[in-house]
């Protein structure tokens, strides 16, 4: 769906920011590939899992890319 939307929107700044997020969306919703996620993770960016047995929280990509190396 927003690949979709994205190729509806007219030539622009609007369209190119819809197709990034569109492959960020399936890249971090896709197979668990860290070399791929490292492609669109934001250098400072957060993971928190909310469950009791869950993951820890990691800050920053090089720290969760580190958590997603070792599944």
């Amino acid at each position: 769906l927003y690949a979709r939307h994205a190729e509806l929107l007219p030539e622009g700044a609007a369209r190119a920011r819809a197709a990034r997020i569109a492959t960020s969306v399936a890249i971090m919703l896709g197979p668990p590939e860290p070399e791929r996620m490292a492609t669109v993770l934001h250098p400072e960016a957060r993971f928190v899992d909310h469950r009791p047995a869950g993951f820890p929280p990691a800050r920053g990509a090089a720290q969760i890319l580190t958590g997603f190396r070792s599944l």
